[in-house]
């Protein structure tokens, strides 16, 4: 299970290697839970322009849809990760939702 000291972690070494960059962001979430409270932090705190998730489970699926409500940039479920990162790659390099249509 993900913790949000784990999420403040993830997200303060992003932010760090971004140099204060939107960035695309690619996460493997294959068999990991997370919790309410790293979500809202993520969603919160996060600097990603937008969001490819991998996973394998109908579990994963399930986290990857709820961690998509509210968003305000683009995320996709994947189950092959050269899927998410050809996505990825097709993106505008903008970082804000207005770059997207959104």
């Amino acid at each position: 299970m993900l913790q949000l000291a784990d999420a403040v972690e993830a997200i303060t070494a992003a932010d760090a290697l971004s140099g204060g960059r939107s960035l695309p962001l690619l996460v493997e979430i294959n068999g990991i839970h997370l919790t309410s409270e790293v979500r809202d932090y993520m969603l919160e705190h996060g600097t990603a322009s937008a969001v490819a998730t991998v996973g394998a489970s109908s579990t994963d699926r399930v986290q990857a849809a709820w961690m998509r409500r509210n968003s305000t940039f683009p995320q996709e479920y994947f189950t092959c990760r050269e899927e998410a990162v050809e996505w990825l790659t097709w993106l505008p390099r903008g970082g804000s939702a207005d770059d997207y249509g959104l």
